[in-house]
């Protein structure tokens, strides 16, 4: 890897990244545009659920002169609750990868449906429809019908379209069984990569589930958890973090979790620095430390042929 790389600020580097292949706003030309202007010099690509933008991610570093680990991010489900964990470095073509897609993208379009006819029911007219034309593709999730409220005028901005209609408990809120943590773990290591719990502090309010959830993920061999985000923490939840996850031997990762320009509190280029007490994600064992060794590797390690 680039000395440079190497020493400099995380900034860097960001590891969790969307673009419109799932919720992101961008297409992945001006996504990697985007990235390159804020100075991030090596990225994944970790849509929900797809690695279908992951040729074009391809492309478009090489002309900007970023370095991509192929990615994704998996939808799973962990004590009746909706988790997300990164995979990073994978093969796309897994075969195992492959099957598991293809059970969320089911799961998925079932659920949105049934979001669609609640939004229905409640007197939004032709939601399906419109929510379609927003994301431009059939894999649609809350993000999408949010978008959409506030683009027919039912809500005033994302905040309210949850708020209202898409949080849990709300009229149009549908849970969804999603992959089990554990089997999750294992399809990214199928896949030749690196698991990563992605924005732990969204699942619980309190240390002792967070403990929980950190220690349910380690022990289904989970290997890193992101402690580095663009996300405001409560007051010493990071550093809670930090010693669950060096408790559990679990390496540190980062990424901004960047869906579209107008969320103005995520600055690309601008992730804090990984605690102290944690080893970096790429100190891995299965990490790619440079474009050569990558470019000699077996294709299962770092994935560039689809």
């Amino acid at each position: 890897m680039d000395r440079t790389l190497q020493d400099r600020a995380t900034g860097a580097r960001d590891y969790h990244v969307h673009s419109d292949f799932s919720d992101g706003v961008l297409a992945v030309d001006a996504l990697v545009a985007r990235l390159a202007a804020h100075g991030v010099q090596e990225w994944a690509l970790t849509d929900h659920d797809t690695v279908d933008g992951l040729p074009a991610a391809t492309q478009a570093s090489a002309a900007h002169g970023l370095r991509l680990l192929p990615g994704v991010e998996l939808s799973c489900t962990f004590n009746a609750h909706t988790v997300h964990v990164v995979g990073l470095a994978i093969d796309p073509s897994s075969a195992p990868l492959q099957r598991v897609l293809q059970r969320l993208d089911a799961q998925r379009q079932s659920r949105a449906e049934q979001i669609a006819q609640r939004l229905s029911a409640t007197g939004v007219a032709e939601a399906w429809a419109h929510t379609r034309t927003v994301a431009g593709h059939h894999r649609l999730t809350r993000t999408h019908f949010a978008r959409m409220l506030v683009a027919q005028g039912y809500v005033r901005d994302m905040k309210t379209a949850f708020h209202r209609y898409l949080a849990d408990g709300k009229s149009a809120a549908v849970k969804s069984a999603w992959v089990p943590l554990e089997e999750a773990v294992a399809v990214i290591h199928a896949a030749g990569g690196i698991a990563v719990l992605a924005h732990p502090l969204r699942y619980a309010r309190t240390h002792a589930r967070r403990r929980r959830t950190v220690a349910a993920f380690a022990e289904g061999g989970g290997d890193a958890i992101e402690l580095s985000t663009a996300a405001q923490a409560p007051s010493g939840a990071q550093d809670q973090l930090a010693r669950y996850a060096a408790e559990r031997g679990l390496f540190g990762s980062l990424g901004s979790d960047f869906h579209d320009p107008a969320q103005h509190w995520i600055r690309l280029g601008e992730l804090p620095p990984l605690p102290s007490q944690v080893r970096p994600i790429w100190q891995h064992p299965r990490w790619p430390h440079s474009a050569e060794a990558a470019a000699s590797a077996p294709s299962t390690q770092v994935a560039h042929a689809w």
